[in-house]
């Protein structure tokens, strides 16, 4: 038998013998060739979600994209065509929320299957991601101002009857255990004839804290209406609009000069140690450049908890938002920075786990001229679980956890421990605990506890849905449902408002001293008869049905 290396060399030589002929084909071109450039798209493409679009209110595809170091949304309606929205202008800062998620947190009930998707099974439907953390009722659609930013288009309308107001408590509280907040909102709630019974009542229940929501112009012409909601100190909030100290300002986004009813609505409640939220309205173009003083102004108040800001957005009465150049978050969180002259940093603003995508806050402790933010002494995400899907954390969450953290902040001199001081530290639009007694509000939390957070509500032409489903500000109905804030406002407020008449056709009331004033206002005593009227049913217009 030959060797089987021989056969391997025979099969080699023949396989050399054999001719080979060239197949013909095109040469490999050069890199210079034109037809071997390829274009990349001019973005990156990051993410898909379902938006809606705003001329239709109908749910359309839409992609998150990056660009030029912002964020923006791109969507087609089969009917009005593509559109493009700005999301962020700090495409950084919208990547880096990611990394502060959190598992949500159930509510005990759902009042909704899923049936035709989110948004449009509103709620709070099975497939929602987050509870109540704050709660809105609203006690009337009346409003003695006509803003032309209001989301709520308020003017003339019914107040709730405390039957109804009760249920929607009843509502809240039935779906959390404990409700954490309820703010109590409008319209302007202060015109509500009953709103101390309605306070009253609200006292009596399973809710650990309550906010009023108001523009501040009872509160700065009564002072007697002021000394009465001091009862209620302890686990209560006034949520004043503020939005600067312009005329200018005021007009725009007021329709009204409100500068001096602002600082008598602050001097009132000070004087009666209601604790105090800043609330303003950021429009840009407008006032993105007061930002800055009014944080200064709010640290330097006696009973100013906290300043909030909230972006504009294109719902109810406010229809002018071009929806490329519009404020978000990173926007205000610089303009904090740099007005501030590094009295707050960027760093020190974290995003919120509970709904990290829209709301972004810090928390400050204040004594003398000195600001000292949290964030710079505490490693937030290490304490996601203390800090995570709740209002007001517990004593035994947070001992042993941050409290050796949170020594070099606090002296040992401070009346309270660090650990009771940081109860204060909470998920969104927080208020003081009732745990503690009103001594020790006073001594600490009152005075020395400062937030600053941002929240920026979606309309039709930035509405993501993946936010929508983690939202945790929620609007309690009569009829038992709790519908997220933005698609509450976006999709479903028209079936749920009463036929009311315009303020026109009201008879107009002022005092010698309204005469000279630039402001015109209607008092709930002269328009209350005309604001009862009985509901009317929701009328289905087949989108926002739940």
């Amino acid at each position: 038998m030959a060797p089987k290396g021989d056969f391997f060399m025979r099969n080699k030589r023949k396989a050399q013998e054999v001719p080979v002929t060239p197949v013909p084909g095109m040469p490999i071109p050069s890199t210079e060739d034109p037809a071997m450039i390829r274009h990349d798209r001019s973005y990156i493409y990051h993410n898909f979600t379902n938006s809606l679009c705003p001329h239709c209110l109908k749910v359309v595809q839409a992609k998150i994209i990056l660009q030029d170091n912002k964020v923006y949304m791109l969507k087609t309606c089969p009917e009005h065509g593509s559109m493009r929205s700005l999301i962020s202008s700090d495409a950084a800062y919208y990547l880096s929320q990611s990394q502060y998620n959190k598992p949500g947190t159930l509510p005990r009930h759902f009042q909704t299957r899923v049936e035709k998707g989110c948004p449009l099974d509103c709620g709070l439907c099975t497939d929602h991601e987050q509870h109540t953390c704050l709660a809105l009722v609203e006690i009337t659609e009346a409003c003695n101002l006509r803003c032309p930013t209001c989301f709520a288009s308020s003017d003339v309308g019914r107040f709730a009857p405390l039957d109804e107001v009760e249920r929607m408590l009843d509502t809240v509280v039935e779906n959390e255990g404990y409700a954490d907040v309820v703010q109590f909102s409008g319209g302007e709630p202060t015109l509500h004839p009953q709103l101390f019974e309605i306070l009253e009542m609200a006292r009596k229940k399973r809710i650990k804290a309550m906010m009023i929501n108001t523009n501040g112009v009872r509160i700065a012409r009564d002072e007697e209406f002021v000394r009465k909601l001091s009862a209620f100190k302890g686990n209560f909030e006034v949520y004043l609009q503020f939005d600067g100290f312009r005329q200018s300002t005021y007009e725009e986004l007021r329709g009204l000069d409100l500068r001096e009813v602002k600082q008598q609505a602050i001097a009132n409640l000070t004087r009666y140690e209601i604790p105090i939220n800043l609330t303003a309205t950021i429009k840009q173009g407008v006032n993105e450049d007061e930002i800055g003083e009014i944080v200064k102004f709010g640290i330097a108040q006696k009973m100013v908890r906290g300043v909030t800001f909230q972006p504009v957005t294109n719902v109810g009465r406010h229809d002018a938002v071009n929806a490329m150049q519009r404020t978000t978050v990173p926007d205000v969180i610089r303009a904090v920075a740099e007005q501030t002259n590094g009295m707050f940093r960027q760093t020190d603003f974290v995003p919120l786990p509970c709904h990290s995508d829209c709301i972004s806050m810090t928390y400050a402790y204040i004594k003398g001229n000195k600001v000292k933010p949290l964030p710079r002494y505490i490693d937030v995400k290490s304490y996601l679980d203390v800090v995570g899907n709740q209002i007001n954390f517990r004593v035994e969450d947070v001992k042993g956890v941050v409290g050796s953290a949170l020594m070099r902040l606090w002296s040992a001199s401070m009346p309270l421990s660090t650990i009771n001081a940081l109860r204060d530290f909470s998920c969104c639009l927080p208020v003081t605990p009732q745990a503690l007694s009103q001594e020790e509000h006073g001594s600490v939390l009152y005075e020395n506890m400062f937030r600053i957070v941002i929240i920026a509500f979606m309309d039709a032409w930035n509405f993501d849905v993946r936010s929508a489903k983690k939202c945790c500000v929620h609007h309690v109905l009569p009829d038992g449902k709790i519908i997220p804030f933005c698609s509450y406002n976006t999709l479903y407020r028209p079936q749920y408002m009463h036929k009311t008449r315009f303020r026109s056709t009201l008879p107009l009331q002022r005092t010698s001293e309204e005469t000279t004033s630039s402001e015109r206002y209607y008092s709930h005593y002269e328009t209350s008869e005309t604001l009862l009227a009985p509901l009317q049913p929701a009328q289905d217009d087949g989108q926002s049905e739940g």
